[in-house]
């Protein structure tokens, strides 16, 4: 706004009355009850705003949660029993569901990898390998040959640099033999896996075969299985065997005993639960009634969009599972389910009871067999996936959450669009007020000046 910095009034004399003052006074008169309007918009929709910024917390967290149940790998939580840990060892992973029961293994030969030594020694790492500019080419089983070039500068610790950056799916290494250094390189397990290796022209050395590629070889209940790896992770369901020692005729066969831990899961179940319930009783707070030392309480009252929200959460808290399984359909058949009061409960002794009862049937239940939940392409995925699909959902672009936000911003906006205008009517006011009280002034001051002309004019008159 624009200030009189003089009280022209008093300046010219023509008055006491303080013209600055009293233009602020009518200006604010006028003014004061539009702007507590404005005032009290202002601090609605930036409540709604932050309500909005806790809801999507709160819905970010029941997706985490979701999403911790709905992938495969998170429910495998088996408990294994092994006769022979030296000879291999299992764990819960792979593909799958892992399938409860016992399984004899008999490990005959282990993966190898085909390991070359392709210089001769040297005195240092820092000598050079060759005495002719020469080429190497490399190329494993029916993989792109790759090409590295050695000059008569090249050392044996560049060598190692250039052919493990080759991308020949080789690595290099350099060995000190405790006489010498000596560059070899070793290529993936698997029999098919062999290396082909040829110079351009004779470096003075030739490549010398160490270790032959080898595939291993094991048996599960009796079947014979071939594997390039000793990582395997497709023979038996939802786990994954690491072997490490070929065992001797004669050997007895390594037992597991495969059981599922239901316990394991209690913490991610009670994540859910607590995921829900602190999104449900937020909304039901924020769209209520307004309460004194609440915060949250009445800042979306009535909110239409905020209450089908929850409506929607709750539909897919309480439908079938998409990936129904044997007896397990519903959240309630594994131990969850809405009190009178809208407040998710767990019932631990039921999902265990449901659980070990039928493990594969609750896992595939919950998450479809999936790796994850299905977030994009919003395939089936279970109880919990389709929970984390939905809540990713309504955080996406033109999902409820951002359909909210824009509602918000909009009112924001317009808010702030009535206050620049009652600013500048206000600024307006005074300007004119200003210019009012200026003329008012002139004139005053004026006629004060004729009195005081005219009461001396008297007064000489008098004394004559």
């Amino acid at each position: 706004m624009a200030t009189v910095s003089t009280n022209i009034l008093t300046t010219l004399g023509a008055s006491n009355i303080d013209a600055k003052q009293l233009t602020t006074d009518l200006v604010n008169a006028v003014k004061a009850p539009r702007q507590k309007l404005i005032d009290s918009d202002k601090k609605r929709i930036d409540a709604q705003i932050s309500s909005a910024g806790l809801l999507k917390s709160a819905i970010e967290t029941l997706k985490s949660a979701s999403t911790e149940l709905g992938t495969l790998s998170n429910l495998n939580k088996l408990s294994i029993n092994n006769s022979n840990s030296a000879v291999l060892t299992a764990e819960a992973g792979g593909n799958g569901a892992a399938i409860p029961g016992n399984y004899s293994l008999r490990v005959s030969q282990l993966a190898m990898a085909e390991r070359q030594q392709i210089s001769t020694t040297f005195a240092q790492s820092s000598s050079t390998v060759s005495a002719v500019d020469t080429t190497l080419s490399l190329k494993v089983d029916s993989g792109e040959t790759k090409t590295i070039d050695i000059k008569t500068t090249t050392t044996a610790a560049q060598l190692v640099s250039a052919i493990n950056s080759s991308g020949a799916g080789v690595t290099a290494r350099l060995i000190n033999t405790g006489s010498g250094y000596v560059v070899t390189m070793e290529g993936p397990t698997g029999a098919a896996n062999t290396i082909t290796a040829t110079f351009s022209t004779s470096p003075g050395w030739t490549l010398n075969k160490t270790q032959t590629a080898q595939d291993a070889a094991f048996t599960v209940n009796g079947i014979s299985i071939i594997r390039a790896s000793n990582t395997v992770t497709d023979v038996v369901d939802g786990m994954t065997l690491r072997l490490s020692k070929a065992q001797a005729v004669g050997d007895a066969d390594v037992q597991l005993g495969v059981t599922f831990d239901s316990t394991q899961l209690n913490t991610s179940i009670s994540n859910f639960v607590q995921a829900y319930n602190l999104m449900s009783d937020f909304i039901v707070r924020a769209t209520g009634v307004a309460k004194q030392g609440d915060d949250i309480a009445g800042t979306m009252k009535g909110n239409s969009t905020v209450k089908s929200l929850l409506s929607a959460v709750r539909s897919k808290l309480t439908a079938q599972s998409s990936s129904k399984s044997g007896s397990v359909g519903y959240w309630s058949d594994l131990g969850l389910s809405l009190d009178r009061y809208g407040v998710l409960q767990f019932d631990s002794a039921k999902f265990s009871k449901t659980f070990n009862a039928s493990p594969t049937d609750a896992i595939r239940a919950m998450s479809n067999n999936a790796p994850a939940p299905y977030l994009y392409s919003k395939s089936p995925s279970g109880l919990a996936g389709d929970m984390a699909i939905l809540s990713n959902q309504l955080m996406s672009t033109g999902g409820t959450l951002s359909t909210l936000n824009d509602s918000f911003t909009n009112e924001q906006k317009t808010v702030t669009t009535k206050q620049t205008k009652l600013d500048e009517e206000m600024q307006k006011m005074t300007d004119r007020y200003t210019q009012q009280f200026t003329a008012m002034n002139a004139v005053l001051a004026q006629m004060k000046t004729t009195s005081n002309n005219l009461t001396a004019t008297f007064s000489q008159k008098n004394n004559n």
